[in-house]
């Protein structure tokens, strides 16, 4: 039988891209909030989310530049654990509940970027 947290999975579960939780963060962070155009940002929500109109056109823009652990083995693959990205957040409302919409993010780690999927 396959194990593994993610894909690809592999008999011993050694394979996956991103390791179990728990995961434990340390590193620096920029945040930097500004307000945009409220119809531009109103373009880029897909179907269901709309913009909240108590701070129509709030955003964030994250920097970030950190390390992750999970099961304590980053001394073996220091690289897979480090990150840097940039997210953009909008202030949004999805089925009543406000959100904060990511309509772009990079990351320049897959193993983050995955971790990042399933964070979501």
């Amino acid at each position: 039988m396959l194990k593994g947290f993610t894909a690809p999975r592999s008999p011993l579960g050694v394979a996956a891209l991103v390791p179990s939780p728990p995961w434990h963060f340390s590193g620096d962070v920029l945040a930097v909030e500004f307000w945009n155009d409220p119809d531009v940002s109103a373009r880029i929500l897909p179907a269901g989310v709309e913009l909240d109109e108590k701070s129509r056109g709030h955003s964030v823009v994250v920097f970030a530049d950190y390390q992750f652990t999970a099961q304590n083995n980053e001394h073996l693959d220091p690289a897979r654990y480090q990150c840097r990205g940039f997210s953009v957040l909008l202030d949004a409302m999805w089925n009543g509940m406000r959100i904060a919409w990511r309509p772009y993010c990079y990351m320049d780690n897959d193993a983050a970027l995955r971790r990042g999927w399933i964070q979501v």
